[in-house]
Parts: structure tokens; sequence; C-alpha cells
């Protein structure tokens, strides 16, 4: 008899193996929105169950739509993976194919790795969690085939290593410092090999990020068409963003709980920094969110404020959010050629006016929720009129400088 898995647990059955295999938000939001399609199809042929059978025929289907190729590969590559999640009950998979990915940790470096990662278990997110594993384990088979172990170990290892990747070379050398620390403080390293780690870099080249002045973001939320639920619960998603500048995932998970009615403040722990966070309750934020509960939002047991409209009604996803103010600024006047237009452009766009607005930077910093200016600083454009506006007057040098020891070292 066939595997099978109930229609409502095949979601959070998807995002937590994709969730524990490091996949990025927006890729698991893409998934979730393709497993909606095959739900549609189970609605539509009365299958409470999937099993590989009914993946053949979803799939037959499929090829004879006026679907994209693209989509249809991406169908393909859905069925194979819940087919691998199905039949192995594997807790996480790779990104090529559909079996589960077996991460080796050989030698000593190995177990100190695997040690690292569950003394991190509690500390950091399960996706976090997976990227440690993945290059974890690459650098220990890396060091293993090179023959080379803690007592051989030097900064050209790790240089070597991390060049001959391609990706993601700022984010594994933090990664394998974090291992040689945690090796330093077990006696297997040297503080020599720590201290010469601390002269390496990799820069990570940021692209400036989008800014829209206050008038073409009114024109955006003008837009916004709130006589249906969802055009109500998009309004005020949207206003979370461009008001008080939250970021996504934290707008997705905004509950209830985090609302101090009373006192007109929003409480959050950032799920990005996990630091604790108020911010003022806008008039017009605060009466977006209560006629989007009052009038659009469906009766489900979901504690998010924000759901998603379609069966089981769960929290929005922050791959829901972006494409919902995609399609909003798409409908809108505003000119979005050149510029990205998801909630992050909205957060951006509002530490710009508040900078242009004379507000002062550790204000903003306190605004978006960061710990430090520094990381507030790439969110601005800071203009020639801004730098001068920080400049200081270059006092007169007097004469008798220049004429120092008669004036022979200038000669």
């Amino acid at each position: 008899m066939e595997k099978r898995i109930k229609k409502e647990r095949i979601i959070p059955r998807c995002r937590e193996v994709l969730v524990k295999s490091g996949f990025s938000d927006r890729i698991i939001g893409a998934y979730v929105f393709d497993v909606r399609r095959l739900m549609d199809f189970m609605d539509e042929t009365n299958n409470k169950y999937y099993t590989p059978s009914l993946g053949d025929d979803y799939l037959k289907v499929v090829a004879q739509t006026s679907w994209s190729d693209r989509i249809k590969q991406r169908s393909l590559k859905l069925v194979r993976r819940l087919n691998t999640i199905l039949e192995t009950e594997s807790e996480t998979i790779n990104r090529l194919g559909g079996k589960s990915r077996i991460y080796e940790f050989p030698g000593v470096m190995g177990e100190v790795s695997m040690a690292l990662l569950k003394s991190l278990q509690k500390q950091l997110k399960d996706s976090t969690i997976a990227q440690y594993r993945r290059f974890l384990s690459e650098f220990c088979v890396s060091m293993n085939e090179a023959g080379v172990s803690f007592d051989s170990l030097s900064s050209d290892n790790i240089i070597t290593h991390i060049d001959s990747t391609k990706t993601s070379h700022r984010r594994r050398l933090i990664v394998i410092k974090a291992l040689m620390q945690y090796a330093y403080e077990n006696n297997l390293v040297s503080y020599s090999l720590i201290g010469s780690l601390e002269g390496i870099h990799y820069i990570e080249h940021k692209k400036l990020l989008s800014y829209y002045d206050p008038q073409e973001i009114k024109r955006l939320e003008s837009t916004i068409d709130r006589s249906s639920a969802t055009g109500k619960r998009d309004y005020a998603m949207t206003l979370l963003a461009s008001r008080l500048g939250l970021r996504a995932s934290d707008i997705c998970n905004l509950s209830f709980s985090n609302i101090d009615w009373d006192n007109n403040v929003i409480h959050i722990q950032q799920e990005k920094t996990g630091v604790n966070m108020d911010l003022p309750l806008l008039e017009d934020v605060g009466s977006a969110i209560i006629d989007y509960v009052q009038s659009g939002r469906p009766k489900t047991k979901a504690k998010a404020i924000f759901v998603s409209h379609s069966y089981p009604d769960l929290a929005v996803t922050p791959m829901l959010l972006s494409s919902r103010i995609h399609k909003w600024f798409s409908y809108s006047s505003v000119d979005i050629s050149e510029r990205h237009f998801g909630p992050h452009a909205l957060r951006h766009s509002l530490a710009t006016t508040l900078m242009n607005n004379g507000i002062a930077l550790p204000v903003i910093s306190e605004t978006l929720g960061h710990e430090f200016t520094s990381s507030t600083m790439i969110y601005l454009d800071v203009d020639i009129n801004s730098l001068l506006a920080c400049s200081l007057d270059v006092p007169a040098v007097e004469g008798k400088y220049y004429n120092q020891m008669g004036g022979i070292l200038y000669e």
C-alpha cells in the first residue's frame, strides 16, 4: 500500500523539512505557493490524502495546462520532493535531487564540528543551524582530503578552502571562526591561529536599496483596494512596512498579543535579531488593522493577525507579503522600472525620508530596530547636502605657520 499524507499536513510537513534543509524564506514561500496549486487539484478530484500516484496524476494535468515551462518544472520538482519526504520519512532534502543529503564529518575536526552544532541548537534558528551544518561539513571534508588536522591547520588552509567555494565567502568565514573559537576553548588550536583569522576579511558588496518618496508611497497606499478582504489585509500590512518600517518577517509574525491597544503601543521581539522593540501604534495603522480583523479576516485558530485566506488559513509568509506588495505597486502609477518594489524598499524609504527630514541617526536606528547605527547606514543614500551638513569649517591658518625656520620647509 502506498504511503500517504493528509492534505492538511502537506504544507506544515514541507515547511518543516525545507527549514531543516537550510532553504531560504523566499524558496520556502515559492514551495508553499506550488503546494497550494496541488491542493486545489486535490479538492477538484475529492482526494483527502496525497500519494505518489496522485502526484503522477497531477503532473499529467499540469503537462496539459498553459502554464509556463518554469511553473511546470517547479511542479515536477515539488512532486519528486514530496515523494521523497513521504517514502523515506526524510527530515532533510538536498537542492538538486530528491534524496536526503547526508553530511559527512570525518575525523576529530568533524567530531568537534558536531559538538559545536549541538551547543548552538538553542541559540540559532533551524535554518541557520542547517547552513552551519553544510558549511562545516564541507570544511571538514576538504581538510580531511588535504590531510590537515587541528595540529597542522593554518590560516592559509582556511583561506584556500573558502576561495575554492563559489558563494557565501563571508558567511563561511564566520562559521569557520566559530569552529576555531570552540576548538580553542577546548585546547585544540592555538591562540595565534584565532588571531590570524581576525586579519582575514571578505567584502560583501551590497546594492543600494530602492527609495520611494512620500508622494509615491501615498500613491501606492491609495491604489490598494480596501473593499475586499485581502485588500484590507494588504493595506494594513503595507502601512506596517511604510509607516513603521517593520521587516516582512515581523509583519507576518505579528499577533494580537503584540498590540497594547490601551496604550497604543506595538511590542515585538524581532525575528531577525531577537531584540525586543516598542513602536507607537499610529492611528491610521491601528484603524487599518481593526478594519481587517472586523471585516476581512477569516475565522481561524491562527495566532497571527494576517492570514493567507486559503485553506488552512495559516499566517502569511514573507513570500506572500512580497507578492502582494509587488501586485499593488504594479497597479499604481509609481515608476518601478529600475527599482525594487517589495516590503524592504518601503522600510528603506521610511529611513531615507526620516533622514531627509533631519531626524538624528540614532533615532532612525531605534525606529528600524537596529542595535547599532552602523547597521542603519547601509539603508541610507547619503547625498552631498547631507554630507555638507555634517562637515566642519576649516580654520584659517596663520601666516607664521608657513614661515617657521625661515620658511625653508616650503622653498
